[in-house]
């Protein structure tokens, strides 16, 4: 989600993705524009080693890199 104000201003969402003993991948995502509403905006990202398997355990890490605030409004894992 993207919003407005002072608090997300140089927002940046650091998403380093690994499935189980794959590579990892690491995506940066933008928190703020300058529309004075709240925004949902899709990201799609391939999951590292070509996707999981049944069984597979995915792990999501956040790190906020830069700015104060980040929102994150839901995610889906699925063949897109």
């Amino acid at each position: 989600m993207k919003s407005y104000g002072e608090n997300f201003v140089n927002a940046t969402l650091k998403l380093t993705v690994r499935i189980e003993e794959e590579s990892e991948m690491n995506y940066e995502i933008s928190g703020h524009h300058e529309t004075r509403t709240s925004i949902h905006i899709p990201h799609k990202f391939e999951l590292p080693g070509g996707g999981a398997k049944s069984g597979d355990t995915i792990f999501v890490d956040a790190e906020l890199i830069s700015g104060r605030y980040f929102k994150i409004n839901g995610m889906a894992l699925c063949i897109y």
